[in-house]
């Protein structure tokens, strides 16, 4: 669940520092700034309804370790190395759509250990 009065302050809060930005062109940024709005979430439902309500721009990342799917939407910038980046990054918890699996084991110090890994459809 959002919180709609934050997020009529943020956003007035972004725009403020843009034309802050604007307005000083003296204030040093790294070509490597960037500016990230996360929203975490453990509802799958919830967050194929925020793709489809605000589509287009979507990026899915996700690797078989990582505990979230990120859906990214917005400018990330130079592709190879991330400059200037701004973006909006949707994280939901593998836990809510798919499957953790066992697909090995580890040796550690003098026992076996489970290796995990999610399987997720799509």
């Amino acid at each position: 669940m959002t919180d709609t009065d934050g997020r009529e302050l943020l956003t007035a809060r972004l725009r403020a520092m843009a034309d802050w930005l604007d307005a000083n062109p003296a204030v040093p940024l790294h070509p490597y700034s960037e500016v990230t709005i996360s929203y975490f979430s453990d509802d799958i439902e919830e967050a194929r309804a925020a793709r489809e309500a605000a589509r287009g721009g979507w990026r899915k990342q996700t690797s078989p370790t990582d505990n979230y799917i990120t859906y990214e939407h917005g400018d990330n910038g130079d592709q190879q190395y991330n400059k200037w980046s701004v973006t909006y990054a949707l994280h939901v918890s593998k836990a809510a759509t798919c499957e953790r699996v066992q697909v090995g084991t580890r040796r550690v110090e003098e026992h076996d250990e489970p290796v995990f890994e999610w399987k997720c459809d799509g």
